[in-house]
């Protein structure tokens, strides 16, 4: 039983250690020369590449140093331009709590689930900071936003961003915007879809199946 228990707990920690690994970091940048109202969004696409990815977490540039839960990740399919103003085109994701670092500093962001997104496919994404956090963001210098050249344009060999615009309000131009181009301050943490990782409830069946062999040995024994 000691064996088995050892080796249940080694098991567990190499598959952390798998998921940890494979972790991949997209990012913008940390050098605001804008910002955005408290509770304001931005707005920027992502492009998946010939694989799905799961959106473990995020980081964002905000002006706050304190911490908060009612940071909002929304998504649509297809591009975030030209329904900034429409939220009826965007689906809350998850949510999630941010700890705030200070100015143009990495402000992590803990969702509250994942957020799966399938391959080759455009999403529009909006971040909506909670009350008293505000956007710190990048004025662009790309001549048409949404677009993947100079500072408008971030990716790896499996993502693409485009930023971007920014509203004062989540999903209105009622305090002005969208402004545009600018671009979102921050990171996105990913995992790529792949069998060959297991997942959580593969974990546990593998735990249950040990543990109930386990208890068989020992039954056994007795």
């Amino acid at each position: 039983m000691k064996i088995l228990s050892r080796s249940l707990v080694v098991l567990l920690v190499f598959f952390a250690f798998i998921g940890k690994a494979n972790a991949i970091l997209l990012e913008t940048l940390y050098a605001s020369d804008n910002g955005g109202g408290d509770g304001g969004a931005i707005y920027f696409d992502l492009l998946t590449g010939g694989q799905g990815i799961n959106i473990t977490g995020l980081f964002s540039n905000t002006d706050s140093t304190s911490t908060s839960s009612g940071f909002n990740v929304y998504t649509k399919l297809g591009t975030a331009e030209g329904s900034e103003l429409n939220s009826g085109a965007w689906t809350l994701a998850t949510g999630g709590t941010i700890t705030g670092l200070g100015d143009d500093l990495k402000s992590s962001v803990s969702l509250d689930s994942i957020i799966m997104l399938d391959a080759s496919t455009l999403y529009g994404i909006a971040l909506v900071m909670p009350s008293g956090f505000g956007h710190e963001y990048t004025n662009g210098t790309c001549a048409v936003s949404y677009t993947n050249n100079l500072n408008c344009g971030y990716s790896d060999a499996n993502l693409t961003l485009l930023a971007g615009s920014a509203t004062n309000i989540p999903f209105s131009n009622a305090n002005g915007g969208p402004f545009s181009p600018r671009v979102w301050n921050g990171g996105i943490e990913y995992e790529l879809k792949s069998g060959d990782i297991p997942t959580p409830t593969t974990l546990a069946l593998l735990g249950l199946g040990l543990a109930g062999l386990g208890w068989s040995r020992r039954k056994q024994n007795s």
